[in-house]
């Protein structure tokens, strides 16, 4: 998927035969700032990660999000209202905007598994609370190794990030260094139902 510069990415990947039918029991709850969001709809990740995850939206993130004018903010809107369980955080962490502390303060709460933050401060928070996060530059090796995205996908979507996602030199070769141990833990998790246990 190769992608001129400038030019906007396709909006949706094509995934693996068999994922569609196989998502539909995941349990792993992610609460989401607004600019991590963002940037997957820009990149085209944003359909993949919402069929992956359960994801959590802060009532700040949510609003963030719908502004109006904005390129693509009805169809953000639309996409998260139907797949996210918004729960607001009334409090607001100092130093940190409105969407960063109401992502966190869910986590805190017990209502996400992790946290998908690109602010470099609320990367900051949780690596002195020892709170679980990633940023968007992982999303496409780990849904690589859960087998939601072929190797190929994934190195398109990790080249459109790097383009798009401002990073710098550090936060890029801190991510590539991270061994598929290391991001094991963020993985998306299946429920699996028993269908005799309600017969």
């Amino acid at each position: 998927m190769e992608v001129a510069k400038g030019q906007q990415p396709d909006e949706k990947l094509s995934f693996p035969e068999g994922f569609q039918k196989m998502n539909r029991g995941v349990s792993t709850r992610v609460a989401a700032d607004t600019s991590s969001l963002i940037l997957l709809q820009k990149v085209g990740l944003l359909h993949c990660f919402l069929q992956s995850y359960v994801p959590v939206i802060a009532a700040a993130v949510y609003k963030e999000l719908g502004v109006p004018g904005k390129q693509g903010a009805a169809e953000l809107t639309d996409l998260v209202r139907h797949a996210a369980c918004r729960a607001d955080a009334a409090d607001n962490i100092a130093g940190l905007g409105r969407g960063e502390s109401g992502a966190i303060l869910l986590w805190k709460k017990g209502l996400a598994d992790f946290l998908l933050v690109d602010d470099k401060k609320a990367a900051h928070y949780c690596k002195a609370h020892a709170i679980p996060f990633v940023n968007s530059l992982l999303m496409p090796r780990i849904l690589e190794q859960n087998g939601a995205l072929t190797h190929e996908q994934s190195a398109a979507v990790l080249l459109l990030l790097v383009r798009f996602g401002y990073y710098s030199e550090a936060v890029i070769k801190r991510a590539a260094a991270m061994s598929a141990e290391d991001l094991r833990f963020f993985h998306p998790v299946q429920t699996v139902i028993d269908a005799s246990s309600y017969s």
